[in-house]
């Protein structure tokens, strides 16, 4: 009969669904057993809150021992990234499991390990070579350290045994990977009396989607400079500071890094266990940044939450290094290192996530967050509202009741784990929009049931990217409405605009302000200052400007060029303003400025079928093409800075005013 293969189907999921609801006595003997041995993370013995009893889980969806399904917001602390009970990694596990379950990897290897270190080095940024396997992000992390240190033994330089960090991070709860967490808003100050002493910089700044200034990495400077005979390495999480507070910060701020630790001659470490593979938008954090550390530390969703296993991904150099003094190897093998079951679902976890369109998933994702949580900052006692990919966070001004939020966002189907003065979200890729609706609201209405308790008055509204007032940048997490230049401002902050990983939002946004804004710069500038070429700049106001025109001319071209087979409305305006690169006119400027915003509108229109350049209305049908756009933007800077240069310099040997 027609269609009778679904009614089996449904009739064995309700009849699993059915076998789930256990009696309230068998509930309560359970819930005896936890608060006689279970000690829960974080937590007293017994456990101050009484936990909810989970006995089966599947797709978002977490079933509880009543009978009640709650959708699982938190992802299983960010690590079930394809949700649960995915048929491809439960077969990935049996396939493995007929073989084998486990053997030691001293002295031996084995298939699962060698693809999933083939796979990794594939997707980490580029020079990453070699894999360590561990059993959790911690570990990773102590592993990293250890490799830092061993490194600089092995270069004949052994006082470089000290550590560099920020403040608000976290990275674990091993003791090397403690002495690197924030140690006054950290959860290890009981053991600081035997924690070795590592040095601390501010908490990076600005805030994502904002230029990075000079006095933003003065601190971090002085210390690098003062210090770097005695340091190691510099260890950070790229982008979102994690269980430190979920702060976002400028990709920027990276690169900076990235060029003080080359200066100084230290190892860069990024601790991507919770940023790694996807949840802010980009595979890797750093790669927001176009930067690759000397050595990464993975975890968390390498396994899509089915087992344990993290990995710390190091330069050959790197390793080199560790192994040219004595003992000649890495003082560190964990007893399940590459176990073969967490190798074999992690592979296929990996192949899962990247045969798919996943920055799609993210950009949805991030859209659904920012529109359903920008109502917070109507709520009493909200401080902030930060959304980055599919990470979702709401501030406030005093610590959540965990126990009151809990019992709120249960009743309305959705487990979150708020800690702190945060509530948050980190949902799994696989999440409906419904899904994250249902999220959302569940969120507000926990808040409400904390703004009876907060005392009285709304602070002023606070971006993610520092703007205030009393009403939110457009979209949570973009790039904000964007604030007009003034005359003495560089032209290259407007140029660090662009090169920010922006949102979906903030895509559009660019694209629409942009030309208002340069040329409102280019018309407070005195015609002396763009040819102005200060010392400490490579290139002029003026070649900034015009390289900035260059990338979205580029960007446009490569975005028509995916439709069409060539782009003979775009050629000509590309070589006008290469041309006026040098021979510059504020009106013909002006124009192609305004001619090039009007292009990449058409295109995107065009390329989704939008019949006028509504942008709301473009955003909704299709937010994957405003992230092609962005990412063209960014890939456009990205692989032609270098030779944009060189077209620079050569453009100066035969252009008059060069």
């Amino acid at each position: 009969m027609p269609g009778s293969g679904w009614a089996i189907l449904d009739a064995m999921a309700t009849a699993r669904s059915a076998s789930n609801v256990w009696s309230r006595d068998r509930i309560e003997v359970l819930a005896g057993g936890d608060r006689a041995h279970v000690w829960h993370p974080y937590d007293a013995m017994p456990a101050r809150v009484r936990p909810y009893p989970v006995v089966a889980a599947e797709g978002v969806r977490l079933h509880l021992a009543d009978g009640r399904q709650v959708i699982d917001g938190m992802s299983s602390w960010w690590a079930a990234i394809h949700g649960y009970n995915h048929p491809r990694l439960n077969q990935a596990l049996r396939d493995q499991l007929d073989n084998m379950a486990h053997v030691m990897l001293g002295g031996l290897t084995h298939p699962p390990a060698v693809e999933l270190a083939e796979r990794l080095v594939a997707l980490a940024p580029n020079g990453l070579e070699h894999v360590f396997f561990s059993d959790s992000g911690s570990v990773a992390v102590e592993v990293a350290i250890k490799m830092a240190l061993q490194y600089w033994v092995g270069r004949g330089r052994p006082a470089k045994r000290r550590l560099l960090t920020v403040r608000g991070g976290y990275h674990g709860d091993t003791f090397a990977a403690m002495t690197v967490c924030d140690p006054v808003t950290g959860m290890h100050h009981l053991f600081e009396h035997i924690l070795s002493a590592q040095l601390f910089a501010p908490m990076p700044e600005p805030a994502y989607g904002q230029p990075l200034r000079p006095d933003h990495t003065t601190e971090i400077e002085a210390l690098i400079a003062g210090h770097h005979h005695e340091l190691a390495a510099v260890i950070i999480e790229p982008v979102v500071q994690g269980a430190g507070g979920m702060r976002f910060y400028t990709p920027d701020y990276l690169c900076r890094l990235r060029q003080l630790c080359d200066t100084h001659q230290l190892l860069l470490i990024a601790d991507e266990i919770a940023t790694g593979f996807g949840r802010t938008g980009e595979m890797f954090a750093v790669d927001h940044a176009h930067i690759a550390p000397d050595i990464i530390c993975v975890g968390k969703a390498l396994t899509g939450g089915y087992l344990p296993m993290a990995a710390t991904i190091s330069t050959a150099e790197v390793s080199s290094g560790v192994c040219a003094a004595e003992p000649g190897a890495l003082m560190h093998g964990p007893t399940f290192m590459a176990n073969p079951l967490a190798a074999a679902v992690s592979t296929a976890n990996l192949e899962l996530l990247t045969g798919r369109d996943w920055r799609s998933d993210i950009a949805r994702i991030q859209y659904q967050l920012t529109r359903g949580l920008r109502p917070a900052q109507n709520i009493n006692g909200v401080a902030e509202v930060r959304v980055l990919g599919a990470i979702g966070v709401i501030e406030t001004d005093q610590p959540v009741s965990i126990e009151a939020a809990q019992t709120a966002l249960i009743e309305h189907g959705v487990w979150l784990r708020p800690f702190g003065k945060l509530l948050y979200t980190m949902p799994s890729y696989t999440t409906t929009n419904q899904e994250i609706d249902q999220i959302t609201q569940a969120m507000l209405t926990a808040l409400h049931a904390h703004e009876s308790t907060s005392p009285p008055g709304r602070p002023a509204w606070h971006s993610s990217h520092g703007t205030t007032g009393t009403e939110p940048s457009p979209a949570v997490g973009s790039v904000g409405e964007l604030p007009p230049l003034a005359a003495e401002d560089h032209i290259c902050d407007v140029c660090g605009v662009v090169y920010a990983d922006v949102t979906v939002d903030g895509a559009l946004q660019i694209i629409a302000t942009l030309p208002g804004r340069i040329q409102a710069a280019v018309e407070a500038l005195p015609e002396a200052s763009l040819r102005q070429r200060p010392q400490e700049q490579m290139w002029s106001p003026l070649e900034y400007l015009c390289h900035l025109r260059d990338l979205l001319v580029t960007a446009t071209i490569r975005l028509h060029r995916t439709r069409t087979e060539d782009s003979p409305a775009i050629e000509p305006m590309f070589n006008d303003l290469r041309a006026a690169r040098f021979h510059y006119n504020r009106r013909q400027l002006g124009a192609i400025v305004d001619e090039i915003a009007d292009n990449v509108a058409g295109f995107l229109a065009e390329a989704i079928q939008v019949p006028d350049k509504d942008w709301d209305r473009t955003l909704r049908r299709l937010p994957g093409e405003i992230r092609t756009a962005r990412w063209l933007l960014r890939q456009t800077m990205h692989e032609g800075e270098h030779h944009l240069r060189d077209i620079l310099a050569a453009d100066s040997r035969h252009l008059p005013n060069s």
